[in-house]
């Protein structure tokens, strides 16, 4: 009998942006700790699931930008290479909210740590997730993921070409949006699960 297939996600960015509100609408249930003002994740978890389609394993990190500088940043950003190895990691989600309007100091910050630990090999392996996707009026939530990825790429290239030039780094692979507090907020949903699910 053959194992079955498997695949591993580890789930970066700023505090606050929900990405452990986006594991517990993976798992349809509550098993990673949230809280509505204050960031929850301090250490490395993993979080395992089996699918009918495959394994997949979670890995939530410690949120970037929430402690007074850079060097707060880089302790996280050496926390999560510690526990982590990135060759082991099939795709990195890269967790920001689709309802803010402007590429904030904090995002910006977060993105110079991760880059700065990691250079851009782990940026090429990508998928940006935009929570609070259903705050965005349903006719302007096009415009809105256009303009938020493009704005993102280009912070990325930035620290790039600050950390770890040439870039090569082009743009997300895949781009998903996903709202961990609103039901029926889009008409052509898929359950996670299978996004996530081992090729």
């Amino acid at each position: 009998m053959s194992p079955r297939p498997s695949a591993r996600y580890l789930i970066l960015g700023r505090t606050g942006n929900g990405k452990s509100s986006f594991i517990n609408s993976v798992f349809g249930d509550h098993v990673a700790q949230t809280h509505a003002f204050e960031a929850c994740t301090s250490i490395v978890e993993h979080y395992a699931l089996n699918t009918p389609l495959g394994d997949i394993t979670l890995i939530d990190t410690p949120g970037f930008a929430e402690g007074e500088d850079f060097d707060d940043d880089r302790r996280r950003a050496k926390t999560i290479s510690k526990h982590v190895r990135l060759e082991e990691v099939e795709v990195v989600l890269y967790v920001t909210r689709l309802d803010e309007h402007r590429l904030g100091a904090d995002e910006r910050r977060a993105i110079r740590a991760i880059t700065k630990r990691f250079g851009q090999a782990l940026w090429r392996k990508a998928w940006l997730i935009f929570t609070f996707a259903a705050n965005v009026e349903r006719e302007r939530r096009d415009e809105q993921v256009q303009e938020r990825r493009k704005r993102l790429s280009s912070a990325i290239r930035e620290a790039i070409v600050e950390f770890d030039a040439p870039v090569t780094f082009g743009e997300f692979q895949r781009c998903w949006l996903v709202d961990n507090m609103a039901v029926d907020w889009c008409d052509d949903g898929v359950p996670l699960t299978t996004v996530l699910a081992p090729n």
